[in-house]
């Protein structure tokens, strides 16, 4: 029976209060390395959809409890992993930028890279 149950998980964030809910969720979204359409997010019993992005934090109160449930619809075609790796465009400019490594931050173009599932990332042409 618990079986069909999904997890729970639980995870603090130090959010400042002066912060918007629009950073709320990029928080969530990387610390649970979904995107930031793969969930929806609850506070206070209150959904908080798209057109509360601009709320700040302070608005909604102090030691809130998010609640992110899954969007059942969300299509990880839309994860801008996905989005990047499907970018021959994007991989051909990236390889550029690092044989200039005098004048781009190298270090930070490969880390994202090296963020990438290595086995769908292509070569430059």
């Amino acid at each position: 029976m618990f079986s069909d149950l999904m997890p729970i998980l639980n995870k603090v964030l130090s959010i400042p209060y002066t912060e918007t809910l629009l950073y709320v969720k990029k928080m969530i979204a990387r610390v649970f390395d979904v995107g930031i359409t793969d969930f929806s997010l609850t506070a206070n019993s209150k959904d908080l959809g798209p057109d509360e992005n601009d709320t700040l934090v302070k608005e909604i109160g102090f030691n809130v409890i998010y609640v992110m449930k899954k969007n059942e619809e969300a299509s990880s075609e839309l994860h801008p992993k996905n989005i990047l790796l499907g970018n021959q465009e994007f991989f051909n400019l990236m390889f550029s930028l690092l044989s200039h490594d005098e004048e781009y931050d190298v270090d930070n173009i490969w880390k994202l890279l090296m963020k990438l599932p290595q086995n769908e990332v292509p070569t430059a042409k």
